[in-house]
């Protein structure tokens, strides 16, 4: 598990002066346990995926409550072969086990690709690195987050 990946976080929305909330929990590894832990509906979660394509890894995020749509990921990136990266990937690229995967790809040098469903919430809540620590924040605020640090591109990306 990845404390490190969990304060860096913190340490980005410290430096940035934005106002978040840091949830404690029992291990969770789907969005829909997230949810059940956390007390809130589906929707309000956001999960980051990290996408094997032809030159690389990118990270997708998206509403807790979507499914990824591979075919307008593919379109987005200019590419005919993507596939989720395996466990063992995610653990090497950004030393997060599966549920932990938080959803700010410039931290591991990935670039990011939010689907615009994110901005349908006021607040938004994801893991942090950990599959037992969350953050609560504004949703404004993890897009403001994202953009000043990577080319985050927005998009649907989701079925």
């Amino acid at each position: 598990m990845s404390e490190k990946t969990f304060l860096a976080i913190k340490k980005v929305l410290d430096e940035k002066e934005v106002f978040y909330e840091t949830l404690e929990h029992e291990p969770v590894i789907t969005s829909e346990d997230a949810a059940k832990v956390r007390g809130v509906l589906l929707h309000v979660g956001v999960k980051a995926m990290i996408i094997k394509h032809d030159n690389g890894f990118i990270m997708i995020t998206l509403p807790a409550d979507k499914k990824i749509n591979f075919d307008k990921v593919k379109e987005q990136i200019n590419t005919k072969k993507i596939r989720l990266a395996t466990l063992e990937e995610v653990k090497e690229i950004i030393d997060c086990e599966r549920g932990g995967v938080p959803p700010f790809g410039f931290l591991f040098g990935i670039q990011t690709f939010a689907d615009k469903g994110i901005a349908n919430n006021k607040e938004i809540e994801f893991n942090a690195g950990l599959t037992t620590k969350s953050i609560r924040m504004k949703e404004q605020d993890y897009f403001k987050v994202a953009e000043k640090f990577a080319e985050v591109t927005f998009g649907e990306f989701t079925r």
